[in-house]
């Protein structure tokens, strides 16, 4: 025997190795706790289960993407809902310590714009095909442009007809009224808070502004607010399967955009657009 060595008998080897190896096993396939603190904002915890997806989507997902597929689809709906998690969670502190979340008022005055807007949209449908068919009556129209004319109005007429379709939809279903404006108030909600959430950057950071269908957004702006958080150590990533949360922000804020005017980003940040100019 070689000094300062142990020797096993071999049935000891072989039930130890197994043992581990069991062990290792139990491990590798033990359920996922979604108590598990992935990351922490602010020294707030955020769980696997807060960005986890309902039981019932996870079911419908195992069927539809078996085995890798599966892990993938969800590892990928957990790195989205926590970037966004942690967007929310950065953002909403830049609205409590400037005093800007949003009020009731605030959402109530969205609501009433998005309620005169839908009023509206049949007669302005209505106006557009008048418009068309007016020009169409028109003598001197080459082909393509009566052609093009008439697509556009074949258009027009789908949207009167949805319109009509689903006011007649709404008439028929009981409380409709009530479960369309509660509708109204999340996405008013929703919307405030971006609006505000892009007016405090901007006037914190100022930068360039550029143009999307949401409204304006002010990314330079995002860009120092993640430079400040990182600096400030305030987003740990606890979990190492997930990536910098901001790396798909950065990659964004990377592309080349047409910026804004500067006098028009202080006007659009001046007043919420829903209230007039």
């Amino acid at each position: 025997m070689t000094p300062g060595r142990l020797k096993f008998p071999k049935t000891l080897c072989l039930a130890l190795c197994a043992a581990w190896l069991a062990g290792v096993g139990a491990l590798a396939q033990a359920p996922e706790t979604p108590s598990g603190v992935v990351a922490r904002v602010f020294g707030n915890d955020i769980r696997l289960g807060d960005i986890s997806p309902p039981e019932r989507s996870r079911s419908e997902a195992k069927k539809r993407r078996p085995g890798t597929d599966y892990k993938a689809w969800l590892h990928d709906y957990r790195k989205k809902r926590l970037e966004r998690r942690i967007w929310g969670e950065v953002t909403g502190r830049v609205l409590k310590e400037r005093g800007l979340e949003p009020t009731a008022a605030e959402v109530e005055a969205l609501v009433s714009f998005m309620a005169a807007k839908r009023l509206g949209r049949l007669s302005e449908f209505r106006a557009q095909r008048d418009k068309l068919e007016r020009k169409l009556a028109r003598s001197g129209l080459g082909p393509a442009g009566r052609k093009r004319l008439e697509e556009h109005l074949a258009t027009v007429e789908k949207l009167i007809a949805h319109e009509l379709e689903q006011r007649k939809w709404g008439r028929s279903i009981p409380d409709y009224a009530e479960i369309q404006r509660r509708s109204a108030e999340r996405v008013a909600r929703v919307t405030v808070r971006r609006w505000n959430v892009n007016k405090a950057l901007y006037e914190k950071y100022g930068g360039r502004v550029i143009f999307q269908q949401a409204g304006y957004e002010p990314v330079d702006a995002y860009r120092a607010l993640i430079g400040e958080v990182r600096e400030r150590n305030a987003v740990e990533i606890l979990d190492p399967s997930f990536p910098d949360p901001f790396a798909d922000m950065i990659e964004y804020l990377d592309i080349p955009h047409q910026y804004m005017p500067k006098d028009e980003a202080d006007r659009y940040f001046s007043k919420p657009w829903w209230l007039g100019r």
